[in-house]
């Protein structure tokens, strides 16, 4: 009996012992958030042999080259500084242990390292977890479905290329009259084009003539850059890995691989294409494209238009200005961030963005009607020139709506007319997740910057009455009551909200600066009377099928035609709050200003006593975030990427508007952004100014049924840890409930 009260409480001690261990580790966010990861991606992701599947404290790895595509379920055992897991599994009574290193390159792309696996009775978590212990995969693992981050890609201008496969060792198109053609991020979220020109060029490369790829993650290793691209198919996106020396000038060398390894020493994969490229320039509308160009026939005058005089350049530039009402300083605010425009008579700066010149083109009536005007950019980093088109529509003396087309690349027509630039199809959304972030199909919002102690004149907001809505404030993820009131003054309007949408009962001024209809869509742009610079759109949204209107706070910039479907069917996240009317006779829902609610708030609130407390939509100094530590949302590179800290959490008032430009750029991005802004002046940004957002990634969806049901043993993993991490006395419990009955029935 001695003997079997001595072993109990070592039985006990080693299942308590990984009770706590299961209750304190745990994998980090960025790998939770995703369904699933992919790895041993080969052929360009028509091949994969391995899912990882990552749960708060479970790593279930589903190996899909054997037949019944077998799981293996890993434990979170502990965690150490560095990104590094201890994990555990266990089997046929066997416990044995390994360390992971995680890597991030971007949420897309993620590294790790990996050190062999040892027995209980050998583990010591420091030595095992040692860098000298840890080898690196040569399979990343990669999410290759949206994300809300965009990932400039690592090369900056354009080049000719030609091609060579190391796997058939075949040459194409080494002294071709009309070479391939790379360009890359020429224009902010352009990505990386490679335009083979023929059949015979492209190879056996699978992908289009002209193909543009996104970049998934871009990280420097050893002396080379390695960056995953993607073709950003709806379907099935396929995957590359490009890779390029660190050190190169006008002419180098980059390897396409087929297969999404990391080939440090050149001798992992023979699957890959050995792309030449060599950087042309063409800095003018009238150059040669073909080389030689030897002669003038009818093949010849579209790609040899300087030697055959057949240019379509810029004719007149002086004659070609912008409208008076355009031209100014205005500001674009948005849930990315602020950015200055600066229109001058015939060009427009704008931060992040090459500046734009105005230029004529052969007129028509359909041209000269409109609100359009052809721009052009023109480069000195190889880049091909580009033809944009801008329309500005004055809605107020504070408020001037425009759009940007998509960029048509020089060169396009002989003759080129402005129903070719400003077609109406060349107006549309950037893919995601820019979306309408630069290129855009609807008309959106800028304010008109002013001096200080100055303030915006007001118009008339277009709505009347009282309007009892039901509000959910988007960064406290709760419902609340509002009550919006239009009565005593035509250009403006006050917001109420109980102390569930605030923490306590605020009223909110909002002046008026414009408003526009289009659609299904009422838009109004206001500001607060301190003139802060705080300034918000108000959506009224109804469908024909809609009994009630939804009423949409955002920033002003982010209102267009569109955005009520996008935030109620394409998962738009950029607004603030959203609103219920309860429906009264009214315009948009409206109750009369005589109708009483005597259920709602009370409206005997002191505002000038409560004018320096913080609102619903205001933020005291004391909440500012350091944007030095916040992450731009939508530019990220390989060194910017690093999410070890927890991201910012706002207190009960709405965020502040961040006030600096977007992009901030980083390795190895300032010197490409750097050569390619030399021979540009683009508006200084605003000094003195802070920023703070904190945006929440994407979580997608859990998968289908057939993976439900394939995988029921991780449901029971991550249920048993969740009773350890919920008390570490129930670990103990259980524990007993199976080890007394034994020594009782000794």
């Amino acid at each position: 009996m001695e003997l079997k009260i001595t072993i109990l409480p070592l039985l006990l001690v080693f299942f308590v012992h990984h009770a706590v261990q299961a209750s304190s580790c745990q994998f980090p966010s960025y790998l939770t958030q995703r369904t699933r990861w992919e790895s041993k991606i080969s052929l360009n992701r028509r091949s994969t042999g391995v899912y990882w599947k990552f749960h708060d404290r479970v790593l279930e790895i589903v190996d899909l080259t054997t037949l019944d595509a077998d799981s293996v379920l890993h434990q979170c055992h502990s965690e150490l500084p560095g990104q590094k897991y201890v994990v555990y599994r266990e089997s046929d009574g066997v416990t044995s242990y390994q360390c992971l290193k995680f890597i991030t390159r971007s949420n897309q792309v993620v590294q790790f390292k990996a050190s062999v696996s040892v027995k209980e009775e050998e583990f010591e978590a420091d030595v095992l977890c040692a860098d000298d212990s840890l080898e690196l995969d040569p399979w990343p693992l990669i999410w290759p479905g949206e994300t809300d981050t965009y990932h400039a890609c690592p090369l900056t201008g354009g080049y000719d290329f030609y091609m060579h496969d190391n796997k058939n060792k075949e040459t194409t198109c080494e002294n071709s009259h009309l070479k391939p053609r790379m360009e890359s991020e020429c224009m902010t979220g352009e990505g990386l084009t490679l335009d083979f020109r023929s059949f015979e060029c492209r190879g056996r490369i699978e992908m289009e003539l002209k193909q543009t790829l996104y970049c998934l993650g871009t990280w420097n290793e050893e002396d080379y850059t390695y960056s995953v691209v993607t073709d950003n198919d709806d379907l099935w996106p396929k995957l590359w890995v490009l890779r390029f020396s660190l050190h190169r000038d006008q002419k180098f060398s980059a390897r396409l691989y087929n297969d999404i390894a990391v080939d440090i020493d050149s001798a992992f994969t023979e699957n890959y294409f050995e792309l030449h490229f060599e950087q042309a320039y063409y800095p003018s509308l009238c150059e040669n494209e073909a080389s030689p160009c030897l002669d003038c026939d009818i093949n010849n005058a579209f790609y040899c238009q300087k030697t055959c005089h057949t240019c379509d350049a810029l004719r007149d530039v002086d004659s070609c200005e912008f409208d008076v009402p355009s031209q100014g300083e205005w500001q674009e605010i948005s849930h990315q961030g602020n950015r200055d425009i600066a229109v001058t008579s015939s060009m427009i700066y704008a931060d992040d963005m090459l500046p734009l010149q105005c230029f004529d083109l052969h007129t028509d009536v359909w041209y000269e009607d409109k609100n359009y005007r052809a721009v052009a950019t023109v480069f000195k980093n190889g880049c091909k020139p580009r033809y944009t088109c801008v329309e500005f529509v004055r809605i107020s003396t504070s408020v001037l709506m425009y759009r940007i087309s998509q960029n048509l690349i020089w060169p396009q027509k002989l003759i080129l007319s402005g129903q070719d630039v400003c077609a109406e199809e060349q107006f549309r959304d950037d893919p995601k997740p820019l979306s309408g972030e630069f290129r855009s199909k609807g008309l959106r919002p800028l304010l008109k910057k002013k001096g200080v102690g100055q303030h915006h004149p007001t118009v008339s907001c277009g709505i009347s009455g009282k309007f009892l809505l039901d509000a959910k404030m988007m960064h406290r993820s709760m419902n609340c009551t509002a009550y919006l009131e239009a009565c005593s003054s035509s250009h403006t309007f006050s917001l109420q909200t109980d102390s569930a949408c605030s923490g306590s009962v605020d009223i909110e001024t909002h002046r008026c600066l414009g408003s526009f209809e289009s659609g299904s869509t009422t838009m109004i742009i206001t500001d607060k009377p301190a003139g802060n610079g705080d300034y918000y759109c108000w959506a009224f949204y109804k469908e024909e099928w809609d009994s009630v209107y939804s009423v949409y706070l955002l920033y002003a910039s982010d209102c267009h035609a569109e955005i009520g479907r996008n935030i109620r069917y394409y998962n738009f996240k950029g607004h603030l709050a959203e609103f219920g009317v309860k429906m009264g006779s009214g315009l948009f829902g409206s109750h009369s200003c005589h109708d009483e609610f005597p259920d709602m708030l009370p409206t005997t609130v002191d505002i000038t006593a409560k004018s320096s407390a913080p609102g619903i939509i205001t933020q005291s100094s004391s909440d500012s975030i350091d944007f030095s530590t916040t992450k731009n949302r939508y530019y990220t590179t390989s060194t910017a990427f690093r999410r070890s800290t927890p991201k910012p959490v706002f207190p009960s008032t709405l965020r502040k508007l961040p006030t600096t430009p977007r992009l901030p750029l980083t390795t190895p991005q300032v010197t490409q952004f750097s050569t390619r802004m030399a021979t540009h002046a683009p508006t200084a940004p605003p000094q003195g100014k802070s920023a703070e957002f904190s945006p929440e990634l994407k979580k997608p969806g859990g998968g289908n049924l057939k993976e439900l049901n394939q995988y029921k043993p991780v449901a029971a993993a991550i249920k048993s840890n969740g009773a350890a991490d919920a008390c570490t006395c129930s670990a103990v419990l259980l524990t007993l409930s199976f080890v007394f009955p034994l020594f009782l029935s000794q």
